[in-house]
């Protein structure tokens, strides 16, 4: 019982022994009743407490119910806002203003009854609908853009080949007309034709080199050449040209301190300066077009050179310099019909020398004449850095007696190949197609193969396939096609083909190819039957795709053919090599990377001499890494392979002496 009940109890049984008589108080019926009273109040003591104790968790339920109730529309407020303004942002069109077919303000400033959601709802699944359907129409666009990207790639490819399928017949004929007896007339014709037939060429390589350059797939040599020797070349081929017009040609400047080589793309710069050389003397009426050359900052490992070619021809206009870069333009149309020229040759330069890092500066003024400008920063080179390939002596000898298969489906293409080749004593085979090809050289084997690439029943690529698979693995195929598209080679090399030469090519690089592939078949075809290691001008044996031990033909080109020269270099490798890298072996044992460096680079233009060319990338990675002096345990393996390729070259050289 709670005290108050216990108090309660007191008062009331005071009260009734003051207002009863005592016979009445002591009656047990009212004891009884007292009783009762009591028990009654103490349950409804206990009912009350409960009841209090259930009101109080009824109303923390109601407080918890109501915040969140409370939470949750406010987080459906905040939700429907974001959804509005995220509509409003994709209904808006690129200017920021309200795209067709938007939420109007009726619908994004409404309330949030149900039936506006209903509304913004039903407009938001309208703005995804139109998302998807622009979603596939750009995926339809860009199907379309790479369908025409294939096509305009297709488009390339056939012009090329059926223009330059043609010209290689027009080209390789005039060449070996060239050769015969010609009087003064007849000479005129001859070079009248080879230099239209030249012209139509270069228009159709600018073409195909301007869209190289667009896609990104042009790329650079990066090789050591003579900067002086680019720039006399350039003039030499030009000469004939400005003595045709009776202007002085010449180059008016050449700076002393020109490094003697530096590492670049000579090729393309090349065909940067004939272009501008040509430029200049087509609008060159009187006077002549110079040429100089400066340096304009000299580093220790690069220089920046600018190439200026001067005319004193007809000039331009300042406002038509502007536009002088844009493709097929010229100043007028009448200098179209007068001078001719696509108006492709100044953009292709433009976008050569900035792929090489540089930029083309022009100055003109009309009836005055121009100056073009090329700047760039080259890297310098040293003398072992220049490539003596196109130096090298070839060996047409051993051409005589060996079987060709001239593979091609048009007989014009066949016909300059056979004529070509019928002057060495070549003997000679012809197939129009790859079925006929590969049906010959079952019964026939030959010592080399030209093939075509576009044949009809059979392709070239098709036809290496199967001669690799099932006639030959190792017979020399080289590739003559008239698609000059890039990649091409890549797909003629993945057939089974050993090398590839585009139409219409020249007889002195056609010759050398073919020289050097039937060299090597030889050297192997010896190798094989009689187990020698060195074939008769002291090279080693080697198979079609393997990088040479050693070459001496490189000794032969420095000596100029001197045999008492090349005789004491090689003594000199076999005195001194060894102990060289002997020595390089030992410093990087003992972690001496300066040393180790200093070595490798006392080595390097030895094993350029010999071309040793199998240990060229691993000796400069071995400069680069001990220069650093990190990477040790790839210094290890590259010091063994030096060491183990120097001591079969040495071997090699010993058993030949």
């Amino acid at each position: 019982m709670t005290p108050e009940a216990m108090l309660l109890n007191r008062l009331l049984t005071r009260q009734i022994k003051k207002h009863l008589p005592a016979e009445l108080w002591s009656d047990g019926r009212l004891t009884r009743f007292i009783e009762a009273v009591n028990d009654s109040y103490h349950a409804f003591e206990k009912d009350k407490a409960l009841a209090d104790h259930a009101f109080r968790l009824n109303e923390e339920e109601y407080v918890r119910i109501n915040t969140k109730l409370q939470t949750e529309v406010q987080g459906r407020r905040q939700a429907i806002k974001t959804l509005k303004e995220a509509i409003v942002r994709m209904d808006e069109g690129p200017d920021g203003g309200g795209g067709a077919g938007g939420l109007d303000g009726r619908v994004i400033g409404g309330g949030l009854d149900e039936d506006n959601l209903t509304r913004t709802l039903a407009r938001l699944e309208d703005q995804l609908a139109r998302r998807r359907r622009m979603e596939a129409d750009l995926i339809e666009a860009r199907e379309q853009a790479e369908q025409f990207a294939r096509s305009k790639d297709n488009f390339l490819a056939n012009m090329s080949h059926e223009i330059r399928t043609p010209m290689n017949a027009v080209l390789g004929m005039a060449g070996q007309l060239a050769k015969t007896k010609l009087d003064d007339k007849q000479r005129f014709y001859l070079d009248t034709i080879h230099s239209a037939s030249e012209n139509l060429l270069v228009i159709l390589n600018d073409i195909l080199d301007l869209t190289k350059i667009r896609a990104g797939k042009l790329a650079l040599e990066k090789i050591g050449f003579q900067p002086a020797q680019v720039i006399g070349r350039a003039l030499q081929v030009m000469m004939h040209k400005a003595e045709e017009k009776g202007l002085l040609l010449r180059v008016a400047f050449c700076d002393a301190g020109l490094s003697p080589v530096l590492i670049g793309d000579p090729y393309r710069l090349n065909q940067i300066l004939l272009n501008l050389l040509s430029n200049a003397i087509k609008f060159t009426s009187n006077g002549g077009v110079e040429i100089l050359c400066r340096v304009q900052a000299d580093g220790a490992v690069a220089q920046t050179i600018v190439i200026e070619v001067t005319d004193t021809g007809v000039g331009m206009d300042e406002s038509f310099i502007q536009n002088l870069f844009e493709k097929f333009t010229q100043e007028y149309d009448s200098v179209t019909r007068k001078y001719g020229g696509t108006g492709l040759g100044m953009s292709i330069c433009k976008e050569l020398i900035e792929l090489m890092g540089g930029e083309i500066q022009v100055t003109s003024k009309k009836g005055v004449g121009t100056t073009v400008s090329l700047i760039i920063e080259l890297e310098k080179g040293e003398e072992r850095d220049l490539s003596l390939g196109d130096s090298l002596p070839v060996d047409t000898g051993s051409l005589q007696g060996k079987k060709v298969l001239v593979v091609d489906d048009n007989e014009m293409n066949r016909l300059v190949a056979t004529t070509i080749l019928g002057n060495y004593g070549t003997i000679l085979l012809e197939a129009a197609n790859g079925q006929e090809a590969v049906d010959l050289l079952r019964n026939a084997p030959v010592d080399i193969i030209l093939m075509d690439i576009q044949m009809p029943v059979m392709s070239g690529l098709e036809a290496s396939q199967v001669i690799r698979r099932e006639i030959s693995p190792d017979v020399p195929i080289i590739a003559l096609t008239a698609n000059a598209i890039r990649g091409e080679n890549k797909k003629c090399l993945a057939a089974g083909m050993n090398d590839y030469l585009a139409k219409p090519f020249e007889e002195g690089p056609f010759i050398k190819m073919i020289s050097e592939w039937v060299s090597r078949r030889s050297v192997q075809t010896d190798v094989e039957t009689t187990g020698s290691v060195v074939d008769d001008a002291g090279n080693p044996a080697q198979a079609p795709g393997r990088v040479a031990l050693y070459d001496l033909r490189r000794l032969e080109a420095i000596g100029q053919g001197n045999a008492d020269f090349v005789g004491k270099m090689i003594r000199l490798f076999i005195d001194q090599m060894p102990v060289a890298v002997h020595e390089l072996q030992a410093a990087a044992a003992g972690r001496q990377f300066h040393t180790v460096h200093e070595k490798a680079h006392l080595i390097k233009p030895i094993l350029h001499n010999l071309s040793i060319d199998s240990l060229q990338e691993d000796i400069k990675e071995l400069e680069r890494l001990a220069l650093s002096g990190a990477g040790a345990e790839r210094i290890d393996q590259l010091v063994k392979k030096i060491v183990d390729v120097v001591g079969d070259v040495v071997a090699g050289l010993k058993a030949m002496v």
